[in-house]
């Protein structure tokens, strides 16, 4: 197939697909809420602009290319998390992908769950959700562990949990990981129930009996989402290789 652009080179025809490019600073100059709403980007529209307006403040493209020059990846996050709409997960995608921090750590609950059951099962210390501590203390796990390339070792690790990557992972790590899944699954289940002793009988159904009333299964999830869903992979681990 033969692609050709387009006389204002923004995009290209591939067969049947068009390509278009993103648009640049100076073209959004102009843009309006209304022009964007109406291209279909709904509530981001008002972020674009946001953003748009603090880049064109702050140098625009040259801003972007001081933060790539820069040896701190905490530096840049902190400097990205100031525009509209951009928390410190997505900051750290874009300084990782876009920006040469090699060791940006963007953090979310799978990677929490890759540092709590492979490094530190006590990342969270009680805390309930992923504050700025509990942030900071994952991505130093990794960056203590891989040091220069921890972004990258991070990213690799991400993707080998995907189900979707399953087949092409070695055997012999397969096992490796459902053993330390089964293994973190089973302590945090039991050091959870020891204090929810009045559902526990609801909890082994889950995992030994396929067939337990849908309503058991969601009353448990409902009083503790962590304690059902622990459950199921458990109960995957013990059955599925029958």
């Amino acid at each position: 197939m033969n692609g050709h652009d387009d006389e204002d080179g923004t995009s290209a025809c591939i067969g049947c697909i068009s390509l278009f490019s993103f648009p640049t600073l100076s073209s959004l100059v102009r843009a309006t809420e209304d022009e964007l709403r109406a291209m279909g980007l709904g509530y981001r529209a008002r972020y674009i602009l946001a953003t748009r307006d603090l880049l064109l403040e702050r140098g625009g493209e040259d801003h972007l290319m001081k933060l790539r020059s820069m040896q701190d990846a905490q530096a840049v996050q902190d400097e990205l998390i100031k525009f509209s709409g951009i928390g410190r997960k997505v900051a750290d995608c874009i300084a990782l992908f876009s920006l040469d921090q090699d060791d940006a750590i963007p953090v979310d609950v799978h990677v929490q769950h890759i540092a709590s059951r492979d490094y530190d099962p006590t990342v969270f210390d009680g805390a309930k959700s992923i504050t700025p501590t509990v942030y900071k203390k994952v991505g130093d796990l990794f960056r203590d562990r891989f040091q220069t390339y921890a972004g990258w070792a991070h990213s690799l690790l991400f993707v080998a949990e995907l189900p979707s990557f399953r087949a092409v992972l070695p055997p012999d790590l397969l096992y490796e990981m459902d053993e330390v899944s089964f293994l973190y699954n089973l302590m945090i289940s039991f050091l959870f129930l020891r204090t929810k002793s009045n559902y526990l009988n609801q909890f082994f159904h889950i995992i030994f009996d396929s067939g337990v009333n849908t309503k058991d299964r969601r009353r448990l999830r409902q009083r503790n989402n962590d304690a059902g869903n622990l459950a199921k992979p458990i109960r995957y681990y013990l059955f599925s290789k029958v």
